[in-house]
């Protein structure tokens, strides 16, 4: 990785820090998978990013901290320098998500036709809870957020804080549980974004605020796809 190519890496990145940590930390990835990127640059890559944005969260600010060399870096931390990140980006995603999108809101009313669907995905994710090594106390902590949560999805107006604890406590996941869950925070993820477009009360809003979120995304998969 030459002076050069990292330079292009922070092009379009969001002024908030945190912000630009998700997406920096999504375009690394894409970078990584592809093989243009070794892990040692991947880590020059993250530390750079932290040391010029400085984002709030201290769990980055401790893995920055460590000090060790970019040319000495073995297979174990690696995976527990990528499982930390991880959980940061996940976790500030979810916030930025609802906070952009509908945190606004503490009841909102849902189209009908959106209420099916979003009770299927529910059922989706515990069932993927059901199925992981998630500790018992915990598994039973989301699986009574869910079921509220579907209770509250049956009511002419919707309670979402149930849901937004669930997806924050889903993102908090470490190790090997985390990498487990990723699909069910992808199906959380999905029900956002319908409890946006199918909510009745302002949707050009909550759309507007959609849009901000998809559009980095977006720059990044034609990007890529050039």
């Amino acid at each position: 990785m030459d002076e050069s190519s990292l330079e292009q890496e922070f092009l379009d990145l969001p002024s908030d820090p945190n912000a630009a940590l998700v997406q920096f930390f999504k375009r690394m990835n894409e970078r990584l998978d592809a093989g243009a990127y070794s892990e040692s640059e991947y880590v020059l890559a993250m530390e750079t990013f932290i040391e010029v944005y400085a984002p709030a969260d201290l769990v980055v600010r401790r893995f920055s901290s460590e000090k060790i060399s970019i040319d000495d870096i073995s297979a174990k931390y690696f995976n527990s320098y990528i499982s930390e990140l991880r959980k940061v980006c996940l976790v500030e995603q979810i916030r930025l998500s609802k906070a952009n999108s509908m945190a606004v809101f503490e009841y909102i009313r849902i189209q009908k036709e959106f209420k099916l669907e979003i009770r299927d995905l529910v059922e989706k994710v515990k069932e993927k809870i059901e199925n992981s090594e998630v500790e018992l106390d915990k598994k039973d902590s989301l699986m009574k957020k869910l079921n509220h949560f579907l209770h509250e999805l049956d009511q002419s107006r919707t309670r979402i804080a149930a849901f937004s604890a669930a997806s924050i406590q889903l993102a908090s996941a470490t190790g090997s549980v985390a990498k487990e869950l990723e699909p069910a925070v992808g199906l959380m993820e999905r029900i956002r974004k319908l409890l946006g477009t199918g909510s009745e009360d302002n949707p050009q809003l909550i759309w507007e605020a959609r849009k901000q979120i998809e559009g980095p995304r977006k720059q990044l998969e034609d990007h890529y796809s050039e």
